[in-house]
């Protein structure tokens, strides 16, 4: 019988931003006001833990699946642990990515645990996502959003502007996944017509109870150009996920936004 070994819970920090930081072994935890925002277990990076984060890998496979592009570029504004651009990382060898996280003491703590200087294809700056896209010419096939103080994303990273500048910086091929809370404070809807004002193909992944507003949870709204994913297959790989979740088309997306109108400033 194989021994098991215990894992030893190092002690809980936070730093001088808020940012909750812990590890237990191999897994590392990011939290901020209490809200657990990105886990991964560093020993099996491909393990993709939340839900929303399983959709946007799901989205992002069956979108080359259309493109054949052997060396994708993506960009992540926001990067918690690292949980996404790890995985993909250890999915797609041949993959360029750009992490960019506001805190950099978390930078520094995931960095380390991670081995990133050993991972020259995964870079992560600290910075502010608009100003490091904005201050860049690089372009990309993915670009993600999913930075978090507390419960709600910066403003900033929420309007015209900053999809606007998404849109400029995307290859021929490209897709723009954002994670949206949606609960009853929350502009979720103004969100996604922002997104939905600048990408005339704009789709959302969800649980449907979350779409309906029966419960509190993520949506991820996917602006996509040029060659687009066979989306009946999508819906259907994302309907056998062990928490099934449907896809919801551009007149889906339009019909449930009622009146909402995109964030300006």
């Amino acid at each position: 019988m194989a021994k098991v070994q215990k894992r030893t819970a190092l002690p809980h920090s936070v730093t001088r931003m808020g940012t909750e930081i812990s590890t237990t072994g191999s897994s590392l935890r990011v939290s901020a006001s209490g809200i657990e925002q990105s886990v991964i277990d560093l020993s099996r990076p491909k393990t993709i833990e939340f839900e929303y984060l399983q959709h946007m890998d799901v989205l992002l496979d069956m979108a080359n699946e259309a493109w054949s592009i052997p060396h994708l570029r993506a960009f992540h504004g926001g990067a918690g642990a690292c949980a996404l651009p790890l995985a993909w990382e250890a999915k797609h060898p041949a993959m360029s990515q750009v992490a960019v996280e506001v805190d950099p003491e978390l930078v520094e703590v995931v960095g380390r645990a991670a081995g990133l200087k050993r991972k020259p294809r995964l870079k992560l700056r600290v910075g502010d996502a608009e100003q490091v896209l904005a201050g860049s010419g690089a372009k990309y096939n993915v670009i993600v959003r999913d930075a978090f103080v507390g419960p709600r994303t910066p403003r900033h990273l929420t309007t015209r502007k900053w999809t606007n500048l998404v849109a400029s910086r995307l290859l021929d091929e490209g897709v723009y996944l954002v994670n949206v809370g949606r609960d009853r404070t929350a502009p979720s809807k103004e969100e996604v017509a922002t997104v939905l004002d600048i990408f005339a193909v704009t789709t959302v992944v969800t649980d449907p109870k979350v779409w309906r507003g029966d419960r509190s949870g993520n949506l991820v709204v996917a602006g996509w150009v040029g060659l687009l994913p066979d989306f009946d297959e999508l819906d259907r790989v994302l309907r056998r996920l062990p928490l099934p979740a449907r896809l919801y088309r551009t007149d889906e997306v339009r019909r449930w936004l009622g009146g909402a109108q995109p964030i300006d400033h």
